[in-house]
């Protein structure tokens, strides 16, 4: 039933998106561990929460806006990007500016355990871990 629609669709007006999905809900453990796992979509952090990991939000699309920096520079916590196969972190000019202000890494299949435009978590729990583990900081 997709009809056209596009695959994630945020209910607010195009450009406006100033949140991250989940923070609200997972502030306090992304506080206590002092991480946060920025996925593209909902899914994702609902997979992580329920294998338990509580540090995960979504930008909602796969790169971060200036309210999302501010965001995350408020937190002032380590960022794990973790956006799908396919997408170079280190492109986006705001992720660049982001690790002048806190400590980034991203999770990049290099082991190809991933299809294409497949999410970190979309294989699976192991899968996911193995990819955590071997996360890397972008250039």
């Amino acid at each position: 039933l997709n009809k056209g629609a596009p695959k994630y669709s945020c209910l607010s007006k195009c450009g406006s998106n100033t949140t991250l999905y989940g923070l609200f809900e997972n502030k306090q453990s992304i506080l206590d561990k002092k991480e946060i796992i920025i996925f593209e979509g909902e899914k994702s952090v609902m997979k992580c929460d329920g294998w338990g990991i509580n540090t995960a939000v979504a930008a909602l699309t796969s790169h971060l806006n200036d309210a999302q920096i501010h965001a995350l520079i408020k937190l002032g916590v380590s960022v794990v990007i973790a956006f799908h196969k396919g997408i170079n972190p280190a492109s986006d000019s705001n992720i660049r500016k982001l690790k002048h202000f806190v400590s980034v890494s991203a999770i990049i299949d290099n082991k190809g355990l991933l299809e294409d435009k497949d999410a970190p978590v979309d294989k699976g729990r192991e899968v996911f871990n193995a990819l955590y583990q071997s996360k890397i900081r972008p250039n």
